[in-house]
Order: structure tokens, then sequence, then C-alpha cells
């Protein structure tokens, strides 16, 4: 008997082996954790996409300051959450908003803070 053809990569299927299980758990634990906070699938209802964006960015930063587990997760969850599931978690909230049509897209131009100083400073 002959094996049939796969065309998992010819029909642009994603290759869904390439996702670690233990990341999907973890930011499912976070997930987990703002459904306690604030009621399950309450992030579908949208956010601003600079809040999400900034809240993932906060998470990130975390981690690079030295900062692991997110302790206020981590103590309405039970179980220690990493900051980079909490930042994983928020980028699943964006895609899910995006797709739900509930994402509210505000105009990003995190520069303009940076390019009103160097105005007033006569810089270029």
């Amino acid at each position: 008997m002959s094996k049939a053809e796969k065309n998992d990569r010819r029909d642009n299927k994603p290759m869904l082996r390439y996702m670690e299980v233990d990341f999907l758990y973890r930011v499912c634990d976070a997930m987990e954790a703002g459904a306690l906070k604030y009621s399950a699938d309450n992030y579908l209802l949208g956010h601003e996409d600079k809040a999400l964006l900034e809240a993932m960015l906060r998470h990130i930063w975390a981690v690079l300051s030295g900062e692991d587990i997110d302790e206020d997760t981590t103590k309405r969850l039970g179980r220690p959450v990493h900051h980079l599931a909490c930042a994983a978690a928020n980028i699943n909230m964006y895609f899910a908003q995006l797709k739900a049509g509930t994402l509210i897209e505000t105009e990003r131009r995190p520069l303009d803070r940076l390019e009103k100083v160097r105005n007033e400073k006569g810089l270029k």
C-alpha cells in the first residue's frame, strides 16, 4: 500500500509542529488569569491597540529587567506565570480582537514625543 500525498505546504497550511506545547500552556495560564480577573472572553469586547501593545512591552521590559514571574498574575492563578506568557497573551488578544472586529485601532505614532523634543532642541 502506498502512502497518500499530503499537500500541507502546497495548500499553505501552517506547520503547527513548530509551536512548543509548553509555550501554548503558558499562554493559556496567562489567559486564564485574565478570565479570573475580568471574566471569560471579556477581552473580545475590545481594547485600543496601543493598550495591548504597551502591556506586552511592559511584560517584555520586566524580563529584560531581570523579573521572570509576574507576581500579580501568579497570585491570581495560584501557580507561576512568566512575564513572556503574559506578553504572548496580549499578542493573542490583539489577533483575536482583530479577527472579531473589536480591536480599536488608534493612530500609532510612538516617536511623536521624541520628534517634539528634537524640534524643541533644534536637533535633526
